[in-house]
């Protein structure tokens, strides 16, 4: 049964859509959730869609530490993406079998985060947030929340 950790909405600045990142817990296998809808308000802007992927403990933390750093280079003022790191996920909601892995990568360029979600053996085009640095603490705080609870 999944637990609901929390959700973080924002503007993704490339679709110009409301967006959001839910987080949750699935006790049972000991995984996190994590949901990225590119398109809350349905417009069916091309190239916006969403995907749920799941996260053992280990790559939460993962994903946890990029996060954090990302705010590090935020605030930095550095103006080019600067590649934070990736950490790894086994299953989506896009594979037939429910089995499926591959990498969600973190870039940073000052005040924009870009955080892409893409399958390992390329059967699905990646998923791209674009957002403000300005989520990253609420972001950070849902993972830690997700980490603590399991």
């Amino acid at each position: 049964m999944r637990q609901s950790v929390g959700a973080v909405e924002f503007r993704d600045l490339q679709f110009k859509t409301r967006a959001q990142i839910v987080i949750t817990r699935m006790p049972e296998s000991s995984m996190t959730g994590l949901f990225l809808n590119l398109d809350v308000d349905g417009l069916g802007v091309l190239g916006a869609g969403d995907c749920e992927i799941g996260l053992d403990g280990v790559n939460t933390r993962r994903l946890l530490t990029l996060v954090q750093r990302s705010i590090s280079v935020h605030q930095t003022g550095n103006s080019l993406w600067h590649p934070v790191g990736e950490a790894e996920f086994s299953w989506s909601d896009h594979s037939r079998s429910g089995e499926d892995h591959g990498t969600v990568l973190v870039e940073s360029s000052g005040a924009t985060v870009r955080m892409g979600i893409r399958t390992s053996t390329g059967a699905w085009a990646p998923y791209i947030a674009t957002f403000s640095s300005t989520i990253l603490d609420e972001l950070s705080a849902l993972l830690s929340r997700a980490l603590h609870e399991s």
